[in-house]
C-alpha cells in the first residue's frame, strides 16, 4: 500500500510553498492572513509540483495557520489575502474571535510544558551555607538514567527500661 503523505511530504510541501510564495508562507511573527479558498487555489499549482498531494498541502496549511504568528496576523491585519498577496476580504468577527482563543490556548500549553531555568526557588531556599551537589554526593558517579534514591532517615525509638535493680539481677527473692 502506497502512503499518499507523510510527516516527510508535508515538510517538502511546507518548503515549496516557503519557496513559491515567500511573503505569504515565510516564518514570522506576523503572518498575513489568508484567504478562505487558498486551498483550492494552491492545488491549481499541482502541475507545478508533482509530489504534491492534496493530504500533504492540506496537513501543511494547518500547520501553517495554528502557528502563533498566523494568529497573531490574524489578530493584527484587517483583510485576507490571496496568493498574489493583494487584500481579498476582510477578516470575520467570529475568525478573529476564534484566533484569539486558539492562541490563548497556545499558550497555555506552552506555559505547562516549558522547562523552568535557573533557580526559580529565591535565595531564602536556595540553600545558602550547602555544599554543591557533588561535594554532598561523594563517591561513585552514578549514570544519568539511574535516578538518585532518597530514603527518608527514620529515628528508632528504643524503649527506656529502668535499669534492674541488683536484687533482681542476683536471681533473687
Amino acid at each position: 500500500m502506497n502512503k499518499k503523505w507523510s510527516p516527510g511530504k508535508v515538510k517538502q510541501t511546507e518548503k515549496w510553498l516557503r519557496v513559491k510564495w515567500p511573503e505569504l508562507f515565510a516564518p514570522g511573527p506576523d503572518l498575513k492572513p489568508l484567504s478562505t479558498g487558498i486551498y483550492k487555489d494552491i492545488l491549481a499549482y499541482r502541475s507545478e509540483n508533482e509530489d504534491l498531494s492534496s493530504r500533504a498541502l492540506r496537513e501543511a496549511l494547518k500547520r501553517h495557520t495554528t502557528s502563533f504568528g498566523y494568529l497573531y496576523g490574524m489578530m493584527k491585519n484587517t483583510h485576507r489575502v490571496g496568493l498574489d498577496g493583494k487584500p481579498v476580504e476582510p477578516i470575520q468577527a467570529e475568525h478573529r474571535a476564534w484566533a484569539s482563543r486558539m492562541l490563548r490556548l497556545l499558550q497555555k500549553i506552552s506555559k505547562k510544558t516549558r522547562k523552568p531555568s535557573g533557580n526559580r526557588r529565591g535565595p531564602d531556599k536556595a540553600g545558602a551555607g550547602r555544599a554543591p551537589l557533588a561535594a554532598r554526593h561523594s563517591g561513585a558517579r552514578r549514570s544519568r538514567s539511574t535516578p538518585l534514591i532518597k530514603y527518608k532517615p527514620t529515628r528508632r525509638r528504643v524503649p527506656m527500661v529502668p535499669p534492674a535493680s541488683e536484687e533482681a539481677a542476683a536471681g533473687g527473692s
